[in-house]
């Protein structure tokens, strides 16, 4: 999580689903500055996905 700013670990599992169906854990949520657009807040961390989304 290098990239936060701030970030809050989950004390309970959470998932999110794909669009293949299959479940991703997330650790932990917390904000990260993303320039042009300035500091992004509520983002998940999800360490086995392989790239970093934003929608």
């Amino acid at each position: 999580p290098q990239m936060f700013l701030s970030f809050t670990r989950f004390t309970t599992p959470q998932h999110v689903r794909l669009a293949d169906g299959k479940l991703s854990p997330i650790l932990g949520s917390g904000d990260i500055y993303l320039t042009p657009f300035g500091t992004i807040t509520h983002v998940l961390y999800a360490p086995p996905f392989p790239v970093n989304l934003l929608s």
